[in-house]
């Protein structure tokens, strides 16, 4: 479950003008700056990536979204000499990626540019995933707000065009305090989606500091009656989203970040499909709780490992990168990073770790200079595996 407020990132925010939904794509497309060449650190050029796919395990710390592009780069200097931390994870509101205008990524161009020419520039390179946020999550809306209106700043404002403003509030008292989502259920919202997942990997699947890339938030959905949402019809559009991505992310990971779903058989399938052909990495976005003793079970999870002894345990088949949020440093359970890391190992097999960059809920164990960054570091950053997963088929580059 994402963190319980508007991920709204400060630095992200832009004055957003009224656009045609109809205008043509390839005038906004036109104004993208071009893309940057080979990624060079201290004087040392790193190929783009020509075959395999991206495989870098290990921890990566997800940047306070509260905070502004300034604060976030001094945190990733802080890491510059850091050998037991990968890279970082960005989520980025989707009107950050495409403006106004359908395609208009130059500015989400600019600010990725930005990330990956800091994260090149670091004595011990460290690697970018890259996520969009098509919901919000905090305060409900006031009653009578339109969507179009409590969408405002985080989707794109050509959506709002749309009948339906290409949005919903989602049901009142919803899980994880989500607010407003895009219909990505719909195939003309995921057509979009679909467009900025090409357009990036167009961009950046050959650069070799791009590791992962999570085109849509969270499996679960808490879209109220009326809404004309249907588990079955959301899980069509996911699948139609990997299709068209898998076929463009040639070299990235892409993370499908799977917890809950309409069905057991009905999240079985879609990991099944998402997976098939390698490239895919399943998980998130955080742990069954509280540890060691779980009461809070998660359905990607359980399914995943065949915990109700039946179906098909995929741990060491289709790799899984564990997730760390407020819920389980401080907001409703409060885990040491022991707790959490040693589930993501003995339980889930994990390859990849993302540990919020914390900083204000919990304790001193829950925060990430004085807790988690000391434990990865106790570590010595190891995983519970780094081995190339079964279904990549010994494509894993870990150049």
């Amino acid at each position: 479950m994402l963190k319980p407020y508007n991920l709204s990132i400060v630095f992200l925010a832009a004055v957003l003008v009224g656009g045609n939904f109809l205008a043509p794509i390839a005038a906004a497309a036109a104004q993208a700056p071009p893309p940057p060449t080979n990624v060079c650190v201290n004087g040392q050029c790193l190929a783009s990536t020509a075959a395999g796919i991206k495989w870098h395990p290990g921890h990566y710390v997800w940047l306070d979204p509260h905070s502004t592009q300034t604060a976030q780069f001094a945190a990733i200097d802080a890491l510059s000499n850091e050998t037991t931390v990968q890279g970082i994870q960005l989520l980025a509101n989707w009107s950050a990626l495409e403006g106004s205008t359908p395609g208009d990524y130059s500015n989400g161009f600019k600010l990725v540019d930005a990330f990956l020419a800091k994260l090149g520039s670091l004595k011990v390179p460290k690697r970018l995933i890259l996520g969009v946020v098509e919901r919000s999550y905090g305060v409900n809306p006031a009653a009578g707000t339109s969507c179009a209106d409590a969408a405002h700043g985080f989707l794109p404002s050509y959506l709002a065009l749309n009948a339906d403003g290409g949005c919903v509030i989602a049901a009142p008292g919803a899980a994880g305090s989500l607010a407003v989502t895009a219909r990505f259920w719909e195939p003309e919202i995921m057509d979009r989606l679909i467009a900025l997942s090409q357009a990036y990997a167009q961009r950046y699947d050959s650069n070799p500091l791009f590791e992962m890339f999570v085109g849509n938030g969270e499996t679960s959905v808490a879209a109220p009656a009326g809404s004309g949402f249907s588990s079955s019809a959301y899980l069509t559009q996911l699948k139609r989203w990997f299709d068209a991505s898998e076929k463009v992310w040639l070299h990235t990971q892409l993370r499908l970040a799977a917890n809950y779903f309409g069905s057991d058989a009905q999240m079985t399938s879609l990991i099944a499909y998402a997976s098939a052909n390698g490239g895919v990495i399943v998980g998130g976005p955080d742990p069954e709780l509280p540890l060691p003793n779980v009461t809070r079970t998660v359905q990607s999870n359980e399914l995943f490992r065949a915990a109700q002894g039946s179906g098909t345990d995929l741990r060491g088949t289709v790799p899984w990168i564990g997730e760390v949020q407020e819920m389980g440093l401080g907001v409703k359970y409060t885990q040491t990073p022991a707790d959490i890391f040693n589930y993501y190992s003995n339980v889930m097999h994990a390859s990849y770790m993302v540990w919020l960059r914390n900083g204000w809920v919990g304790g001193p164990p829950q925060m990430w200079s004085t807790g988690i960054l000391p434990f990865i570091q106790s570590i010595n950053g190891k995983v519970y595996s780094s081995e190339c997963p079964a279904i990549y088929q010994q494509r894993c580059n870990t150049n």
